[in-house]
């Protein structure tokens, strides 16, 4: 049951539910590489990698969750969609 509604609503997002969840994903480690330019930390060179290795995994699983939420907002028909143009 959860295949087939994972897949109805990966198939049906928009291009703009993308874009979401892929700026919410770089959000996470951009943020960080410009903290530590503002402020850096000094931990030497093998302290900020696994650091950001962290952040980027946490800042993918977060920009997934924010496509999906969109995504399936627009599935369940929970927001409207968007006006088609017509051209007549």
């Amino acid at each position: 049951m959860y295949g087939r509604h994972f897949k109805r609503v990966v198939k049906y997002a928009r291009p703009s539910d993308y874009a979401v969840g892929a700026t919410a994903a770089a959000a996470g480690p951009g943020l960080m590489l410009l903290w530590e330019r503002v402020s850096p930390s000094y931990v030497g060179k093998g302290g900020f990698a696994p650091i950001m290795r962290l952040t980027g995994v946490i800042g993918v699983g977060a920009g997934f969750l924010m496509f999906y939420q969109r995504s399936i907002r627009l599935s369940l028909s929970l927001s409207p969609s968007p006006p088609i143009s017509s051209t007549n």
